[in-house]
């Protein structure tokens, strides 16, 4: 068991500890294992042609839906038959409204475990444009579109489907998505430590300790330290905003303090 302040714990480890929490009946966000008959689909030949005014009433009531409850929206607009019910249409859906989406609630959406929603999460990632932008302007590109949630877990699916959408359009940057996924998960990591005020100045992570605890996570080899102090220099100033519902004893040290079991 670990806890306490997150500077002292390697983040390849805490990684781990989190990947091996998650519930054993997850399953494979692969669009090819989701069955369309497991769901409440309507069929593409029974979608109804609206008219435009018509069409935006009914998505006005489906971002209201959302924003009380996310699945509500697509029982609405399936019901409607305005959408087959497919998770690239509800990942379109939040895209085309995320001014009007409760930020809260797009996070809360695309971090829980069920398949659907981790298809709809991945889609998501894959319609911002990453290309050319630094690892930590990705991740802050994506916080002013939703919100992380504040369950561990929750935040580690997110995760997961940044880095893929990450890498692919910026293959030639890190070695292979899993950096990418450890990497960001380390930054949040930082950006918990740095802008947390339950944490005293003098306890907060410093540069080394951040180049540290990131040994070895390329695969066994170190990350460049040139690399790591950029993104360390980086988020000093800046705060990635994490859910409010985000407990204490998880702010004080993300996914550290909740002591975790390494293995």
């Amino acid at each position: 068991m670990i806890s306490g302040s997150s500077s002292s714990s390697n983040v390849g480890e805490v990684y781990n500890s989190i990947r091996s929490n998650e519930s054993d009946d997850t399953e494979s966000t692969a669009t090819t294992d989701l069955h369309l008959h497991d769901m409440n689909m309507c069929p593409a030949e029974d979608l109804f042609n609206y008219t435009p005014t018509e069409l935006t009433t009914i998505l006005r009531e489906a971002v209201e839906n959302f924003n009380m409850k996310p699945s509500l929206a697509r029982e609405y607009l399936v019901e409607k038959r305005v959408y087959q019910g497919l998770p690239s249409e509800m990942a379109q859906f939040i895209s085309d409204h995320t001014p009007q989406l409760s930020k809260l609630r797009i996070g809360e959406y695309i971090g829980k475990a069920d398949r659907y929603n981790q298809l709809v999460c991945e889609a998501l990632m894959f319609k911002y444009d990453f290309s050319g932008m630094f690892l930590d302007n990705a991740i802050r590109f994506c916080m002013q579109h939703f919100r992380l949630p504040g369950e561990a877990q929750q935040i580690d699916r997110i995760l997961e489907k940044f880095a893929s959408s990450y890498h692919k359009q910026n293959p030639t940057i890190f070695t292979s998505h899993d950096l990418v996924h450890i990497l960001s998960f380390s930054i949040m990591m930082l950006n918990t430590d740095l802008h947390n005020q339950a944490i005293s100045t003098n306890k907060k992570m410093t540069l080394s300790e951040f180049v540290k605890n990131n040994r070895g996570i390329d695969q066994g080899k170190d990350v460049p330290a040139d690399l790591l102090e950029s993104l360390y220099r980086y988020l000093v100033p800046f705060y990635v905003s994490i859910s409010l519902s985000l407990s204490l004893s998880l702010s004080l040290s993300l996914f550290v303090s909740i002591s975790l079991t390494i293995t």
